[in-house]
């Protein structure tokens, strides 16, 4: 029932957006560079600091796109596909009234490609524990979105608000080792911000659940040929088994299928002092698990802390927009020790404790720059620096602590000439020193221990990805055209090629993309 009343309202918002006269919508006092559109405050973008605050008419953007492309080449993950073939449409409106902001969007998105196998998850590494499957066969993921958003601009200075959002995919295989696999992802922010002369301060409330459910099976006959499935526990540590008529058993509890679920809550404050500083502060707790029937085989417990400050430079030429983040995360997964126990002929699992089997961490941060230049030129540049921390206790005591600092570097712009628009990028990374590898004993007193099953080829291979000294190229030209009727129309093409160097492991060092986009702005 509540989903079909979200696409009911999101639906209205679209619908009102499409059916507000031209003559009374000045969509260009919506601009990219305000502040709150950083953050999750919706309430924000109706503050008085906003562009909007002196107009009294109402103000609306809106727009309709549909895309097509391609990726192509050897430099990618081996959960990715050697050709992906992919298109969707995606649809956006946000409109000002005198006393209330409404915001709506939809998208939906299909790829697939052939010689594919890997994670069965829609998001590889987004969650600590993965499957991983070695057949190469075709693979299509479909994407669908919706979402919402809502602020009361009342006569108080306090200005309530709220968005929400749903995200869903299907993934499927449909050749041994087939697999199918559902995610669904909502998030809901109730906000409010208190308005006060020069100075703007918010508070979010952030609550979310997201799950995956993978299931697989092999359809042939006895004496078909043996396909093998992989659960990885974290660093490329885990179970590698036979996966039967009957399902895979990658443990001893069992598992055969991965249902897997994350709720995610938190808090963020905003402050913004005279239309020209903004800082953003926000802390979300995550409690993840894997497990059905009442019981758990894997939890996986987070924190993330995120900073943001801002600060926006006015001046004749246009908008500067210095920026510097940092943002922290720590993740642990436990094992549950789990036996079977027999009552009254009735076997059922029961749990008995957790051994805590891996622990990643990342710190990240650095500083931005964009600017938005009066006649609609655009430069934006982004240097961040990655410290990644993982650590495998999966056989006690075996210890492997596994760290890589990394640097990636981001510039593109944007210049309007006429009816067309010239669009550039830079990008390049490399790892910072070396990558270190710490095999140990975490408790020396048990004497010299046996490591436990690694993929060792393909921790390899992905580790080789991440490492890797790489530069990018991009270009793209995009045509903005009206049609009979007063129809803003608007069609880009953007190719970008990814050259990495010093490649041994995967099987080429580019990647390259091509993008079409034809859009309907109003």
């Amino acid at each position: 029932m509540n989903g079909k009343r979200n696409r009911f309202i999101l639906k209205g918002m679209l619908l009102l957006s499409m059916a507000l006269p031209a003559s009374v919508l000045r969509s260009q006092e919506i601009y990219d560079w305000e502040a709150w559109r950083d953050g999750r405050n919706i309430a924000g973008l109706a503050a008085s600091s906003s562009p909007r605050v002196a107009i009294a008419g109402l103000i609306k953007r809106s727009s309709v796109e549909l895309t097509g492309g391609v990726e192509s080449g050897g430099y990618r993950s081996q959960s990715e596909a050697p050709t992906l073939w992919k298109g969707g449409v995606n649809a956006d409106t946000e409109v000002h009234f005198y006393d209330i902001l409404l915001t709506g969007s939809f998208s939906f998105a299909m790829s697939g490609g052939d010689g594919m196998c890997g994670s069965m998850f829609t998001r590889p590494g987004y969650y600590p524990i993965d499957i991983l499957e070695f057949t190469p066969g075709a693979k299509t993921l479909q994407e669908y979105g919706m979402g919402g958003g809502i602020a009361w601009k009342n006569d108080s200075r306090v200005t309530p608000g709220a968005t929400f959002r749903f995200d869903g995919a299907n993934y499927s295989k449909r050749k041994d080792l087939r697999h199918t696999t559902y995610r669904q992802e909502l998030e809901i922010v109730p906000s409010l911000i208190w308005d006060g002369d020069g100075v703007v301060l918010g508070v979010s409330g952030i609550f979310g659940k997201d799950s995956e459910f993978v299931q697989a099976e092999q359809i042939g006959t006895a004496t078909a040929e043996s396909y093998y499935a992989f659960l990885d526990k974290g660093l490329m540590y885990g179970t590698y088994k036979v996966w039967d008529g009957n399902g895979v058993h990658l443990s001893e509890n069992g598992v055969d299928r991965l249902p897997v679920k994350q709720f995610s809550y938190g808090l963020a404050l905003q402050a913004e002092l005279g239309g020209f500083l903004y800082g953003d502060f926000e802390y979300l707790r995550t409690t993840g698990e894997v497990g059905e029937k009442g019981y758990s085989w894997f939890r996986f417990p987070g924190s993330t802390m995120d900073a943001k400050l801002r600060w926006t430079l006015h001046r004749p030429s246009g908008v500067h927009v210095f920026k510097a983040s940092f943002e922290w995360m720590r993740q642990e997964t436990d094992e549950s020790v789990i036996d079977k126990i027999t009552e009254g002929g009735v076997t059922t699992p029961r749990e008995y404790g957790s051994n805590r089997i891996f622990e990643r961490r990342s710190l990240s941060g650095g500083p931005e720059y964009s600017f938005y230049g009066t006649g609609g030129a655009e430069l934006h540049t982004r240097v961040h620096v990655i410290k990644e921390k993982d650590r495998s206790t999966l056989m006690y005591p075996y210890l492997d602590l596994d760290e890589v600092t990394l640097l990636r570097i981001n510039a593109e712009g944007k210049l309007p000439l006429g009816s067309f628009e010239l669009e550039g990028g830079l990008s390049a990374g490399c790892k910072i020193g070396e990558h270190s590898h710490i095999i140990g004993n975490d408790n020396p007193e048990l004497g010299v221990v046996s490591a436990p099953f690694r993929m060792e080829e393909w921790f390899a291979r992905e580790q080789e990805l991440d490492d890797a000294t790489f530069v990018g190229l991009s270009a793209g030209l995009r045509y903005n055209f009206t049609l009979p009727g007063g129809y803003n129309m608007y069609a880009a093409a953007r190719y970008s090629l990814l050259h990495a160097f010093g490649i041994k492991l995967l099987p080429g060092s580019e990647r390259h993309t091509a993008h079409i986009t034809l859009g309907y702005e109003f």
